[in-house]
């Protein structure tokens, strides 16, 4: 079971669950958007939905579900459903719809900060960042600003750009200049992005996946692992093993590809004894 309090439910969305027609439906929250099917986490794992008619061609480009938007939705198998309808959204990133002047595509909403990458090079323009600053303010997002690139400028320069910040909506702006060729500052910002998703300290061993469907997938395959390592300790019949490791093959194949029976099965016989 997936912690939905983890991605952000709280005692408010539930709520505005309760105002839905659909209150007794499945709640999600969108992780991946592709065109018209959406990855949806909930707490028995992570759907592929769709939507229906009346929320696909009913609504405009902006109101449809976007990354980060908490949804409801019914399921008909174990890995599909279809999105009936949408909590309403706080905090939302947009961008104009090509072509248009006035219409927004929104991005993700419920940001809670969002770190504005710049490159200090002849492409950089300070109106530009400010436009971002402005959306920032107006949706309640906390911004951070990433001055990339920081080996190409003087301190002098770096020193006036951190002055322009007192210009900007937000005068609390956080900001860094790193130097992604150089490696300056990179461990601060490593700090920043960790502190922001509120992640427990992470050192330079450990690995972060932050894709929910590998999750799942890592999980999964991790529980069958440990039932074929408990079943060869129990000296388990090989028969009996066969069926976890296939499913440990299934979702490793998920992740990184094709894993064919024999590259596990060698790799098993290689160190264990199953029996005859």
């Amino acid at each position: 079971m997936i912690h939905l309090n983890n991605y952000g439910w709280n005692d408010k969305l539930s709520q505005l669950k309760q105002k839905s027609t659909y209150n007794a439906l499945t709640h999600g929250r969108i992780s991946i958007v592709h065109r018209t099917c959406y990855e949806v986490v909930s707490e028995n794992g992570l759907f592929q939905c769709e939507l229906t008619g009346n929320m696909m061609y009913g609504k405009s480009d902006f109101e449809l579900p976007c990354t980060g938007d908490w949804v409801l939705f019914q399921p008909f198998d174990e890995h599909n459903g279809i999105i009936v309808d949408m909590l309403p959204r706080e905090r939302t990133l947009y961008r104009k719809k090509n072509g248009t002047v006035a219409d927004k595509q929104a991005i993700a909403s419920y940001v809670d900060k969002a770190f504005i990458v710049q490159s200090l090079d002849d492409n950089f323009n300070v109106r530009r960042a400010e436009r971002f600053m402005v959306q920032m303010q107006e949706e309640n997002i906390n911004p951070v600003l990433v001055f990339n690139k920081a080996d190409l400028i003087e301190e002098e320069q770096k020193d006036y750009l951190s002055a322009l910040l007192k210009d900007f909506p937000k005068e609390s702006t956080e900001h860094i200049f790193i130097s992604a060729k150089q490696r300056e500052n990179t461990s601060e910002l490593q700090k920043m992005l960790i502190s922001a998703a509120h992640l427990p300290t992470v050192t330079q061993n450990d690995i972060i996946v932050t894709n929910v469907r590998h999750y799942e997938a890592l999980s999964k395959a991790s529980d069958a692992i440990h039932r074929v390592q408990n079943g060869l300790d129990s000296h388990i019949s090989g028969d009996f093993l066969s069926q976890d490791i296939r499913e440990c093959i299934f979702f490793i194949s998920d992740i990184a590809g094709e894993v064919t029976n024999d590259m596990v099965l060698q790799n098993i016989f290689q160190h264990f004894c199953i029996g005859k």
